[in-house]
């Protein structure tokens, strides 16, 4: 098999999907991946194999920083909010979203002991 197609096939195991319209730059076959759709013939496939290496802390720092904006969100909604069967749908999603970011600043602080000993 060719780099090309070994390349495309490693795509489709990854989750990439085989189109089934042809490219229209050269008639090739096409596959959609991670929302982009690469033609086998003229792409680099290879880069789209490429892990990514995301570190801990940066995954935590964005998932708190996500949950604290959806905890304002939510306060805001509780607040505006007259009927009581919607608060308390509001309030238990604003319990859930607290106990993710504790058990998200647990986490973290479990890593930096770790680091420290």
């Amino acid at each position: 098999m060719s780099k090309p197609m070994d390349n495309a096939v490693e795509i489709m195991r990854k989750g990439g999907t085989l189109l089934g319209d042809k490219c229209p730059r050269c008639g090739g076959v096409q596959v959609k991946y991670k929302g982009r759709v690469l033609c086998i013939a003229e792409d680099d496939l290879s880069e789209n194999l490429q892990a990514t290496t995301v570190s801990n802390d940066a995954t935590l720092s964005n998932l708190r920083n996500v949950i604290i904006e959806k905890i304002d969100v939510t306060s805001h909604a509780i607040e505006k909010e007259n009927d009581v069967a919607k608060q308390a749908v509001l309030v238990d999603l604003l319990q859930k979203y607290v106990t993710l970011l504790k058990e998200c600043e647990d986490d973290n602080e479990s890593d930096t002991n770790s680091e420290e000993s």
